[in-house]
């Protein structure tokens, strides 16, 4: 039975390198709209071990929210906001995906002044709905985040957090505990440039063929499925290849390095680069990698 849509969502997130504009009335409340497009490349969309499963994708997405903030004093503030997003697939058009959130947030300042540290606390809930219903997934993400400025350009940020994703299948119910840094150097005239460490434990998902093209059954993947705390046929891939694919559930410890480069373009827009490295290594000896490459356009109205 398909898992019942959220109609109403509330949740928490952070929002890094957010060019900041004045807010426009809406119906007297003053709202920042924000806009983000973005084109890349994954290098292995299906998460999987073995080379013959490998399948590099192309994606692109849009971001469209809109967030009210309020100062509760000098030191602290809150923010609200909904969102609508899309990102399309270009090979495995199942894992394109229609998501709807809200975020809230507490932020703050332990003492004034340009340098004082800041706290953040953010909780995110997200409904996303995909092509095929076992993907079909509500996600909820909570997080506690410090941040320093070491000096008037550089910019250090350390975190915790969880994240649980229900969805309407099994293998994609995934539940994560992580810990992250990310250091930002600011250039002038408008220039950023940025780094982030997480280190995450828990579930991860990964798709293999259990027969191929030809008939003949891929038997040296049974160790995996033995290791597995889940197992389903993989609709997205069943639907855009020939053989029989599966995706699986196993325990894992992830390590993921982002680095990029911004450029403020005005007052209210920026141009993002950025490369994104996963290294897996999870039970049953199912380790593998995956890059992805990304440019993105915000603009913040």
């Amino acid at each position: 039975m398909k898992r019942p849509k959220i109609r109403a969502i509330v949740c928490l997130t952070f929002l890094p390198f957010m060019v900041q504009s004045q807010p426009m009335m809406v119906g007297g409340i003053p709202l920042a709209v924000d806009f983000d497009a973005a084109a890349g490349t994954n290098s292995n969309v299906g998460q999987a071990q073995r080379e013959r499963d490998i399948i590099n994708d192309r994606f692109i997405s849009v971001n469209v929210g809109a967030a009210y903030r309020r100062e509760l004093n000098a030191l602290h503030g809150i923010t609200a906001r909904g969102f609508f997003e899309t990102e399309q697939d270009s090979e495995v058009r199942g894992l394109s995906r229609l998501t709807a959130g809200g975020q809230f947030s507490l932020r703050g300042q332990f003492s004034p002044g340009p340098i004082a540290p800041s706290y953040q606390v953010n909780v995110t809930v997200q409904d996303d709905e995909y092509d095929h219903t076992q993907r079909d997934s509500t996600v909820y993400t909570a997080q506690l985040i410090g941040s320093k400025p070491l000096t008037d350009r550089i910019t250090a940020t350390t975190g915790i957090e969880y994240r649980n994703r229900d969805s309407s299948g099994t293998v994609f119910d995934l539940k994560q505990q992580s810990w992250f840094l990310n250091g930002t150097y600011a250039l002038p005239p408008g220039w950023t440039i940025y780094g982030t460490y997480n280190f995450i434990y828990g579930d991860v998902w990964s798709t293999a063929q259990t027969k191929f093209c030809n008939g003949t059954v891929a038997s040296d993947i049974y160790p995996l499925i033995v290791a597995s705390s889940a197992i389903e046929p993989d609709d997205a891939f069943n639907n855009a290849f020939c053989g029989r694919w599966v995706a699986y559930r196993l325990s894992a410890h992830t390590n993921t390095l982002k680095i990029g480069v911004s450029k403020d373009i005005g007052n209210d827009m920026t141009l993002d680069f950025s490369a994104l490295g996963v290294k897996v290594y999870a039970k049953g000896g199912n380790d593998y990698n995956t890059n992805i490459f990304r440019v993105g356009l915000s603009k913040r109205f």
